[in-house]
């Protein structure tokens, strides 16, 4: 399946976008900025970007761990595409105001908190993101209408006393990613919003800039997708020869953008293969519908193998979500001496849930309502908090240390379960 905007038309803006640019070549495929990844797949990624104007820097930076270069154009495409995005849902030329929550050491805070108010035009107002507290007052006292955040603050607001006090009636857009939430909290969330405001996901990586996808503001999408590629962006679904997937059909998912990264830096081989011609090779597992939505699935490497078959981590987290005593969840593999691995889940218990009843309950609670060969073997585990990043993301490599510790040396894939 293959996602395009017609005429490089983007899909929330009836103008044509060019990518073409009056500056030199060269120049514009210079680096720029150097930002590092979150590490949750392994060690932190950099990306190098050293040059501006008509002058360019190179450094020697040995030391660093490899990453991407994104260069001068990947900065002002991303630009352009949040220029969209932010002209569709402002009221003449009044100036948006947003809250800034993200963490700007990630490319996600980088992009908005930074770029966007220099590129766009937009006031943003810093909170930090674990004081949920100083959040609600922000809404309370400015009229904020842009919000990008991760699942933990939706949780978090959720949970908080004052939330159905504050008033968010100034809310034009706000969009969730960097991690998987569920339909029933972005429900939740656009509940206490104004009528065709909602609550929906995003996506994007490092080696795309930002951004790839997003929701069109005031349109809703099938809350289980993370939007419609943004202007001047190509998606298509693969299988493992390469080769494009039907409609509908799980793959890995391809981009092709002015936002997609020249080159990594420091680059071991696997990282090469990345990069086809002009596609970048995500990683992602996912799909497209009929309509243009693409749904995400998870990273190709955090699927579970189990006795030849290949389990979505997101799948049986969705599942363990709709329990009533489960607050957050993930869902890793634990490896065995067979080769074979154990779905295994850890949780976070809502306030007021007892530890010991419940880990029993969650596992009987999943295990219902899953095929068998998805079952979770590794059994359910309580945590009090689950290991995250900065930007509030799950860290499927710490959770894999940690399961590996709790079952010293399992042997086999034989479970009753």
């Amino acid at each position: 399946m293959t996602v395009e905007d017609e005429e490089g038309r983007s899909f929330i803006s009836d103008q044509e976008t060019s990518w073409d640019t009056a500056w030199d070549e060269e120049i514009a495929n210079r680096t720029a900025v150097m930002v590092f990844s979150s590490g949750t797949t392994g060690s932190p990624k950099g990306w190098l970007h050293l040059s501006t104007g008509g002058r360019g820097w190179r450094f020697e930076l040995p030391k660093l761990p490899s990453g991407v270069c994104i260069s001068q154009r990947n900065i002002i495409s991303m630009i352009l595409q949040l220029r969209h995005l932010f002209r569709s849902i402002r009221s003449g030329k009044k100036v948006l105001k947003m809250a800034g929550i993200l963490d700007s050491a990630h490319v996600a805070g980088l992009f908005l908190h930074s770029f966007s108010p220099l590129g766009v035009g937009v006031e943003d107002i810093l909170v930090p993101a674990t004081d949920i507290d100083l959040l609600l007052q922000t809404y309370n006292r400015h009229p904020i209408e842009l919000m990008f955040c991760v699942p933990t603050v939706l949780t978090r607001l959720l949970a908080h006393d004052n939330f159905r006090r504050t008033d968010f009636k100034n809310l034009k857009y706000i969009t969730t990613g960097a991690a998987k939430t569920t339909p029933v909290v972005q429900q939740e969330i656009t509940r206490a919003l104004t009528p065709g405001v909602y609550c929906q996901e995003a996506w994007g990586m490092m080696e795309l800039t930002f951004l790839a996808t997003m929701h069109v503001p005031g349109v809703l999408g099938p809350w289980n997708s993370v939007g419609k590629p943004l202007c001047g962006n190509v998606i298509q679904i693969r299988d493992d020869q390469g080769k494009v997937v039907p409609v509908g059909q799980t793959g890995e998912i391809w981009v092709s953008s002015p936002t997609v990264t020249p080159e990594y830096y420091l680059a071991q081989v696997n990282d090469h293969d990345a990069k086809k011609d002009e596609w970048l090779r995500t990683g992602d597992l996912g799909s497209v519908d009929q309509a243009g939505y693409v749904y995400v699935e998870g990273r190709n490497k955090d699927l579970v193998k189990y006795n030849g078959a290949q389990i979505s981590p997101h799948e049986l987290e969705g599942v363990a979500r709709e329990h009533d005593a489960v607050l957050d969840v993930g869902v890793v593999g634990l490896d065995l001496e067979d080769g074979n691995e154990l779905p295994t889940a850890f949780v976070v218990l809502k306030p007021g849930s007892p530890l010991a009843a419940n880990s029993e309950e969650i596992l009987s609670f999943v295990n219902s309502r899953l095929s068998p060969y998805k079952r979770l073997r590794g059994g359910v585990h309580v945590l009090q908090e689950l290991p995250k990043n900065a930007m509030g993301k799950l860290s499927y490599r710490d959770l894999r240390e940690l399961a590996k510790k709790l079952h010293k040396t399992p042997r086999t894939a034989r479970s009753k379960l």
